[in-house]
């Protein structure tokens, strides 16, 4: 009829035709309408606190790019299809029901796929959360990669369009309990599942208030397929275009509105003005965007969100809705018993351990993308899903929306020294993902519960270095020593920062009155099997605090490939301290490293050798010092090692006595044996003897020897030996 504010008002009669089929959108930036602020967390913040930032998250509508469950063979086709260089779809997973799956084609031609973690209408990846699947899609379409250099450009439409969540509606009404996540419903409520929790409970987000959490499923009717929009307060599915307007005109507030469905792809926005009831048409196309006065928008919430703060016409704008109401809802009436509650599970502990090796506990964390992390310790309840490779935590014991998830397939575990925070009891966890790194600092009550959480996290991780049934055991420790430094511009307050594998685990002291002179050591036993480097990076701190250092004054860094040093071996020496990637040095420290390497067959695997040589004719000890005649040294210190273990001390020191003295040809004292200078088997006798005398001293020293081992003394007493 005519164009005013840029709004074009047409009557239903003069209605266009929709656009051909279009099933490749390249436009995706065209109008962004404004999104919900992306919250993550502050480094700098003394609290976990997800602040609002201001990014942009604006992303096409999920018609774009939701191709439902298809397999990921069918995702490939599909890019490969479309063939251009950043184009993606969202799946639901295969291997995971709940869970989604990012498909992308990447600059060089290959296809590679993201998992996305959903739980409780939050999603995870990259060790980053979303408040929807859009967001996601935004924030690595306008602010981040997906690899490097690459972010999403294309979304590739699914050949017809296929509905992100499930559509439920009350056929009953509900009371929420006190004190739980749980919503309370009317009969005829329209919600979204967002996660279905288990067979009798779902996560929801509800079309009527917008609101989150716990609904019983047995009350519910599946409406997938239906308007998107149903539910909506304001949106009226089966009201005429007269009947929209004598209703309106009922109202004397100017503004009110309302919208229905007009014809298949298009709505009618139906406004009170002063004087009549003006109509404005909404088209939405294939790709899932609503047309309207020349603009794009998501979705029809977007359209009423913009038009409440501008005027649709000169002078006005949308004002309260006029609630839709379903005269099939049956009214409860003053006085009325209330209906009766559905015979529903109410056991609500499926955050709890479910399954063998599952863990749930209180920890506290700390969490950030630098290190060392500043702020307060926050205490959370974590939960350990061990078969699924997730660790979770929440609020409260009893909260059901997480949050936090982490995907332990992409993370790593080390155990933290007591120097960083000044307690023995924690741990990191660092997940490298997606071209950014994030860290998870946590503490337990104890060092038993501490160490606890962190085997059992090394074996999810599936990097634990126990021997299970037929395995190997690997044993790997540093002890790292560092010195002292010299700078190539001194600095009063200088503290050093170790790392293994990137990830702070130890500092040094500040010690303004000698800056550069450090004298610490550290030992970190049971590395695992996929730490590779450890680094010093010296670092300029705030005078007379320990924990708080001065951003960007990194004084230099040096890293060492634990390869690269001798195993078992002290490698002491000055390193460069280099700046960040380049090659200018800074500086040098002293650094006095051991790394020990040590690989140990299974129990079962020494069984018969333990049985030979603890056999009571110690055969097998003459074989092997016959064997290893250029190793006596060591073949006796292992052998008294083992000797020691299993309590035979004092039998292998009768036998090596008497055979070093029947090598001679006479009966010996012990000072006489230690002195003789003939080789052979002798040497070796002599060896032991040595090493077991000074075994057996500290041994027995603080108690009577063993009954089993009486009948030997005899045998001492005979040559001489008190």
């Amino acid at each position: 009829e005519k164009m005013a504010s840029g709004v074009m008002m047409i009557d239903e009669a003069d209605d266009t035709e929709l656009p051909e089929p279009i099933y490749l959108r390249l436009d995706n930036h065209l109008n962004p309408t404004d999104y919900a602020s992306f919250r993550d967390e502050e480094d700098d913040d003394d609290e976990i606190v997800d602040e609002d930032s201001s990014l942009d998250l604006s992303a096409p509508p999920p018609e774009s790019w939701f191709h439902g469950a298809i397999s990921r063979c069918v995702a490939v086709s599909r890019l490969e299809a479309v063939g251009l260089a950043g184009s993606y779809l969202i799946r639901e997973s295969e291997a995971h029901p709940g869970d989604y799956a990012i498909s992308y084609l990447s600059a060089s031609r290959s296809v590679h796929h993201f998992k996305i973690h959903s739980h409780c209408g939050d999603y995870y990846i990259g060790g980053r959360q979303f408040y929807s699947l859009s967001d996601l899609i935004g924030f690595y379409t306008n602010n981040s990669c997906i690899l490097e250099n690459e972010s999403l450009y294309v979304p590739v439409l699914p050949s017809k369009p296929v509905p992100l969540y499930m559509q439920l509606k009350a056929s009953g009404p509900y009371m929420k309990t006190s004190d739980t996540d749980e919503l309370s419903v009317d009969t005829g409520d329209v919600f979204l599942l967002l996660t279905r929790l288990n067979d009798d409970w779902g996560w929801v987000r509800s079309q009527r208030t917008g609101d989150s959490g716990l609904i019983p499923l047995a009350i519910m009717e599946d409406m997938t397929g239906q308007d998107i929009n149903l539910g909506k307060p304001w949106f009226h599915p089966t009201i005429t275009k007269e009947d929209a307007m004598n209703l309106l005109m009922t109202t004397n507030r100017v503004g009110t509105f309302l919208l229905r469905p007009s014809e298949p792809g298009k709505y009618s926005l139906s406004v009170r003005t002063p004087d009549k009831v003006q109509r404005f048409l909404i088209n939405k196309d294939l790709s899932g965007y609503y047309i309207f006065g020349g603009r794009q928008f998501n979705c029809l919430d977007d359209v009423i969100t913009r038009y409440r703060k501008e005027d649709i016409l000169e002078g006005l704008k949308l004002d309260e809705a006029v609630p839709y109401f379903d005269r099939h809802r049956p009214v409860s009436k003053p006085g009325s018993i209330p209906p009766r509650q559905p015979d529903i599970n109410k056991n609500q502990s499926h955050i709890q351990a479910s399954s063998t090796g599952d863990k749930t506990g209180m920890l506290q964390l700390k969490r950030g993308k630098k290190y060392p992390v500043p702020g307060q310790w926050k205490k959370f309840y974590f939960v350990l899903k061990f078969n699924e490779h997730k660790l979770l935590y929440y609020e409260q014991e009893n909260s059901h929306r997480a949050k936090g998830l982490l995907d332990l397939k992409q993370c790593k575990v080390y155990m933290a020294h007591p120097s960083l925070y000044g307690r023995n009891d924690c741990f990191v966890l660092r997940l490298h993902y997606l071209n950014e790194q994030h860290l998870h600092y946590m503490v337990a009550e104890t060092t038993d519960v501490a160490e606890s959480w962190f085997h059992i996290l090394r074996r999810c991780i599936g990097a634990d270095d126990q021997a299970p049934t037929g395995g190997v055991q690997q044993i790997r420790s540093l002890t790292l020593s560092i010195q002292d430094c010299k700078l190539a511009k001194p600095s009063s307050n200088v503290c050093c920062l170790v790392c293994i594998d990137g990830v702070c685990v130890a500092r040094t002291k500040v010690e303004p009155e000698t800056p550069c002179v450090f004298d610490e050591s550290y030992q970190f036993e049971s590395l695992p099997p996929y730490a590779e480097t450890f680094s010093v990076e010296v670092e300029a701190s705030s005078k007379g605090k320990r924990f708080t250092l001065i951003k960007d004054t990194s004084l230099g860094r040096v890293t060492v490939h634990l390869t690269d040093l001798p195993n078992g071996q002290q490698d002491d020496q000055w390193h460069q301290l280099l700046a960040g990637g380049s090659k200018v040095s800074r500086g040098s420290i002293r650094l006095a490293a051991r790394f020990k390497h040590e690989v140990i067959l299974p129990f079962e695997e020494y069984k018969q050798l333990t049985e030979l040589l603890l056999s009571d004719n110690l055969m097998t000890i003459e074989m092997l010092a016959e064997v290893c005649k250029d190793h006596h040294a060591e073949l006796a210190s292992t052998l008294i090692h083992i000797f020691c273990r299993y309590d035979r001390v004092i039998p292998i020191l009768a036998h090596c006595l008497t055979k070093a003295v029947e090598a001679e040809g006479a009966r010996f004292s012990y000072i006489t044996v230690m002195r003789t200078k003939r080789t052979d088997n002798l040497h070796f006798y002599r060896q032991c003897f040595h090493l077991v005398s000074s075994e057996y001293s500290s041994h027995y020293a603080d108690g009577p020897v063993h009954e089993a081992d009486s009948h030997w003394l005899p045998s001492f007493h005979s040559q001489g030996i008190h």
